[in-house]
């Protein structure tokens, strides 16, 4: 197991120092069986919430492809609960989501899910599942990051 202290401002895809922030992050091998084979897919071990009323360790269960279907507590009791379309597109049924679905952002393909704009962060891209029809049109629902920070053209 490593701990990778380092984590990225998913708002403005800058690193930062995930210790001063609210949650932390234990990383361990993804689906390739390496630290980053897979691109972290499946790799989250273990997330730490620091403060307030939900403070506490909870642990991601996966589907077969590396996508977060539950956040688990010490105990095993699921408090988050999650079902995607084929695009990563939340559809889990309301009021089936578990007392803390929102609590969590690595969800989709252990990505993590910015809760304004909806798009996961995939490292150098971000990727909006509400646009991934445009797959089908040959076009890329995701849009890389310029050295400016602010997103570009087409994928």
């Amino acid at each position: 197991m490593e701990i990778h202290p380092k984590s990225h401002d998913v708002s403005l895809g800058i690193p930062f120092d995930v210790r001063s922030a609210r949650n932390s992050y234990t990383w361990g091998m993804d689906l390739s069986g390496t630290m980053q084979g897979a691109g972290g897919v499946g790799g989250l071990l273990a997330v730490r919430v620091h403060d307030g009323e939900d403070a506490g360790d909870y642990y991601p269960a996966f589907d077969g492809n590396g996508n977060v279907t539950e956040y688990l507590d010490d105990e095993g009791t699921v408090q988050a609960h999650y079902e995607y379309d084929p695009f990563g597109r939340d559809i889990t049924p309301e009021g089936n989501e578990g007392d803390l679905h929102d609590l969590f952002t690595h969800r989709f393909s252990t990505k993590q899910l910015d809760s304004v704009t909806g798009w996961y962060y995939y490292g150098y891209r971000w990727c909006a599942p509400s646009e991934a029809w445009r797959l089908l049109q040959g076009a890329s629902p995701c849009r890389k990051r310029s050295e400016g920070g602010s997103l570009k053209g087409k994928g």
